[in-house]
């Protein structure tokens, strides 16, 4: 199988990706696609069908095969579907038809319900019990992002608006900033300079650096890293604002500001103290779960199936 070659450069007049053995002209869908251009440049002259099918709604489903396409020669691709790629595309279609990717609406209501009584309990005991206040917000924060992050992966009208509300009101992310990043590590996971969740450098560093390329405070970074984790949702509020600035998106921009108003009527020291509890406690759950699994060379042959599970 070929590589996977991180220093591959496309441009608008070249991007073609091949989904259940047929090609696509993306060259021009690109600069639209919801999810960003550089997963669809990832994926140039790629068989890109798990990928597509994981992380887009039956309506998108419906509008690829509008497209323009035409028969892929599979031998010309870098990748090729793997044995357990194959397999994997059956095992879905079986849980897709017995239900296991319904909904429990009732589940959803007991985690959103969660979430906004804690944040209701943390405005109005912000002033009068502010280390209770820090702690239910913080917890709140933590909780919105999981299901934020859900929904963001979610299907349908209702998923895009609770994505809104908990993304970008409770905890100041932009859901087009955190979709163009989000969606490149969950296709390509624990790669590295594809994936940007797992490049924490110089602060916190995964992996031997390359020589000449170390500094003096990485060996002790675990001391010093629950410090670092803590400014993990700081990090995410200014990137998320300077990608707001930029991007035009009004509705986008209400919706982030009118977060930081509500934060702004509670006593000061609970929102940050909440910022920095929220981040440490998701920082430490995505630790434990991807960046404690195995770190992949830029240049290691992709499987979106073996490398994801």
């Amino acid at each position: 199988m070929a590589t996977f070659p991180h220093n591959y450069k496309v441009t608008k007049e070249n991007c073609v990706i091949s989904v259940d053995g047929e090609s696509f002209d993306v060259s021009t869908w690109r600069n639209y696609h919801p999810g960003g251009a550089e997963s669809l440049d990832n994926f140039n002259n790629r068989d890109a069908t798990d990928a597509f099918y994981a992380l887009h709604s039956k309506e998108a489903i419906a509008r690829l095969k509008r497209m323009a396409k035409k028969p892929t020669d599979m031998n010309t691709l870098i990748n090729q579907p793997t044995k357990a790629a194959l397999a994997f595309r059956d095992f879905r279609k079986k849980m897709e038809a017995e239900g296991w990717f319904n909904r429990k609406w009732y589940m959803d209501a007991l985690y959103i319900g969660a979430v906004v009584l804690m944040s209701v309990l943390a405005t109005m005991w912000s002033r009068s019990h502010p280390v209770i206040a820090s702690i239910l917000l913080g917890v709140a924060m933590e909780q919105a992002g999981w299901i934020a992050h859900d929904y963001g992966h979610g299907r349908g009208k209702a998923c895009y608006v609770l994505n809104k509300i908990f993304g970008q009101i409770l905890l100041g992310f932009s859901s087009r900033w955190w979709s163009n990043k989000h969606n490149t590590h969950h296709v390509f996971p624990n790669r590295i300079e594809v994936d940007v969740d797992i490049h924490n450098e110089p602060f916190i560093h995964l992996w031997f650096p390359q020589s000449g390329k170390d500094v003096w405070h990485r060996k002790y970074q675990h001391i010093y890293y629950p410090f670092a984790y803590a400014f993990l949702h700081v990090s995410w509020r200014m990137q998320s604002i300077e990608f707001a600035i930029g991007s035009g998106d009004w509705a986008e921009r209400i919706l982030i500001v009118l977060g930081y108003i509500w934060l702004a009527t509670m006593n000061p020291i609970v929102p940050i103290s909440a910022i920095f509890i929220g981040g440490f406690l998701v920082a430490i759950v995505v630790t434990c779960n991807h960046q404690t699994e195995e770190i992949i060379n830029s240049d290691a042959p992709y499987c979106y199936v073996t490398d994801n599970f």
